[in-house]
């Protein structure tokens, strides 16, 4: 295994090459120029070379000149060289700008021009998955992988679409298939252990996520969802260094912030982990997972104001998060607001009937409003 190198290679975003040019970045803003300058001496010299003008959009494409890229894509489909390079490194184009409704048919225009180029299926899965469309996204990393039986990628990606479809246990077959293929791949590993995390198994899942980072100790995702396993486990402490290392190799990584926050909670380090989640919702202010944590922390600290506004601001991005209206109803009780706090509670409750949690917010709410004798109406409509 080659270590880092190795994992950037298999990683899910990338790991799409179609003619001979991947979706990832190059090198320095320097280099990106030295690579335009050289590909445009190239175009000058021999105007219809397809290959020419396929390496001047790849050059543009790394440059941020999009629509210039796109213009060298449909000189290059006009000349003599193969047409599904051109629709396909097209789609790769607009995928990394973002546009993926139209890489999705830049795809589909790649396969009509010939439906047996793997890599064509591939993007077109990568794309409608980023449209959240995954029952179109199974259907092209299943082609993928039906054309390329030894594609462990393409059963990686099969597996992911089916996750986010909700089909748990076929994503875990998917990637145990694509373990069969190459058992030294350590995304395959970490996908399988989200894939286990998402069916409750934190045993196995714990196992999936320590060969990952055994097999790529720089895989960010593993160590996070190492966390995870472990904090399903009761091993708070180990989940807090798991989830500190993610934070070290990713410093922008909202995951790994949150997860800290959530190890440090169940240590009983609420300062600290208000830091942790407060830096998770600076780097994404609308993660209502780090405003609800904030939450928590503040109301571990007695800072129940705080902790009303961070899970008012939890509902308001969320309206239907069941967590952000308990917390509220939670810091409304201790403030001794308890007919909002009730009001809150109901709404909670409403949202996720089965949460023991909320009940017994709730059951604190009556009690102490049945003790200041403020109950009578709340307590007559139940």
């Amino acid at each position: 295994m080659g270590g880092s190198e190795d994992a950037e290679r298999r990683g899910p975003s990338i790991g799409i090459q179609i003619g001979g040019v991947a979706e990832q970045g190059r090198a320095s803003k320097g280099s990106i120029a030295r690579d335009l300058a050289s590909c445009e001496e190239e175009v000058r010299r021999d105007p219809r070379s397809f290959d020419a003008r396929m390496e001047m959009a790849a050059a543009l494409a790394d440059a941020g000149r999009i629509d210039g890229a796109l213009a060298e894509l449909d000189r290059a489909a006009r000349l003599d060289g193969p047409l599904h390079e051109a629709r396909a490194m097209r789609g790769v184009v607009l995928m990394g700008a973002s546009r993926l409704a139209e890489a999705v048919r830049a795809f589909e225009s790649a396969i009509e021009s010939d439906p047996g180029q793997v890599a064509c299926h591939m993007g077109r899965a990568v794309a409608c998955a980023g449209l959240g469309r995954h029952g179109d996204a199974t259907e092209s990393f299943g082609e993928a992988a039906r054309r390329d039986p030894s594609s462990a990628d393409a059963r990686i990606g099969l597996g992911n679409a089916l996750a986010e479809a909700g089909r748990g246990a076929e994503a875990i077959e998917s990637y145990d298939e694509a373990l069969r293929i190459d058992p030294g791949h350590p995304v395959a590993h970490s996908m399988r252990g989200r894939a286990l995390l998402g069916t409750g198994r934190h045993g196995e899942a714990l196992a999936a996520f320590t060969a990952a980072v055994r097999l790529e100790p720089r895989l960010t995702e593993a160590h996070v969802g190492r966390g995870h396993a472990l904090l399903g486990t009761g091993r708070h402490g180990e989940a807090l260094a798991s989830f500190s290392r993610a934070a070290r190799l990713d410093p922008r990584s909202v995951e790994a912030r949150l997860g800290r926050g959530y190890a440090l909670l169940g240590t009983g380090r609420h300062r600290a982990a208000l830091a942790s989640f407060s830096r998770a919702a600076r780097l994404d202010p609308r993660s209502v997972e780090a405003h609800e944590g904030m939450g928590q922390a503040l109301i571990g600290m007695n800072g129940y104001k705080r902790a009303l506004a961070s899970f008012s601001r939890a509902a308001t991005l969320d309206p239907g998060s069941g967590p952000a209206h308990c917390g509220r109803a939670a810091a409304l009780y201790f403030l001794g607001l308890y007919k909002r706090a009730l009001a809150a509670a109901d709404r909670a409750a409403a949202l996720d009937p089965r949460a023991p949690v909320v009940q017994g917010v709730r059951d604190s709410i009556l009690f102490a409003m049945a003790q200041d004798g403020s109950a009578k109406g709340a307590l007559g409509n139940i």
